[in-house]
């Protein structure tokens, strides 16, 4: 017996491969109740797992949402993310890697990236971390929404 699960289909699968000397016992003899709840309790296991993984990256992925939805500035002439202006006292400002926009140094984050320590906005940041978590950086692409 083989089982497998699909993580972009979320579907677990049992196939089930007989070897032909065997198969003739194999077909007399039936699952007892005991191993058949046995089974079943495995796979609402399974189930319940897949569940807590499916929360976690939703609330992974809601966390994100929320800081690109609080976003107030514009990115050219104040900190895209908290909306501080950009002046001769103001703090540093950083036009940070991934789309060239100005966040602040509170609204950044130092990360090194090929050897160079480059600043990243703290959605970057967190996109990045989301795909840390979630694996998607193994399956390149986030995990769909059930």
């Amino acid at each position: 017996i083989n089982f497998s699960w699909s993580y972009h289909t979320n579907i677990l699968s049992l196939n089930c491969q007989l070897n032909p000397n065997i198969s003739n016992n194999l077909n007399q003899k039936s699952l007892t109740n005991q191993e058949i709840e046995h089974i079943e309790n495995v796979l609402k296991r399974n189930q319940y797992i897949q569940y807590i993984e499916q929360e976690r990256i939703r609330k992974l992925i809601d966390r994100l949402d929320k800081m690109k939805e609080n976003t107030t500035g514009n990115g050219l002439s104040q900190c895209l993310l908290c909306s501080n202006k950009r002046g001769i006292l103001s703090r540093l400002f950083f036009s940070y890697a991934n789309r060239q926009k100005l966040v602040c140094d509170n609204c950044s984050i130092q990360t090194h990236f090929n050897q160079n320590i480059v600043s990243l906005c703290n959605i970057c940041s967190e996109n990045r971390q989301l795909w840390k978590k979630s694996a998607a950086w193994f399956f390149r692409s986030l995990p769909k929404p059930s």
